[in-house]
């Protein structure tokens, strides 16, 4: 987690795979999402997803509060 502010900051994971779709997911739970759930944002305070590049990836989040402590999750579904 990088650029923290009092709403927002920017959450990054690195991949060993380019290409498929790079779901990410922020949570104020310290427990993994099932999958079916964090590729939905079922009980998220934001997501999204992307197409990863090889290596580092970044996604912005918004909405968050100052004072909770938060958990981002990444999930990777290449194409076969």
């Amino acid at each position: 987690v990088t650029d923290r502010t009092s709403n927002s900051a920017t959450i990054g994971c690195t991949t060993d795979t380019a290409g498929g779709t790079l779901y990410w997911y922020v949570s104020t739970s310290a427990t993994a999402p099932r999958a079916a759930d964090l590729k939905a944002g079922t009980g998220s305070v934001d997501f999204g997803n992307l197409v990863p590049t090889l290596g580092a990836n970044t996604a912005a989040v918004t909405g968050l509060s100052a004072s909770t402590g938060y958990y981002p999750y990444w999930i990777q579904e290449t194409a076969s």
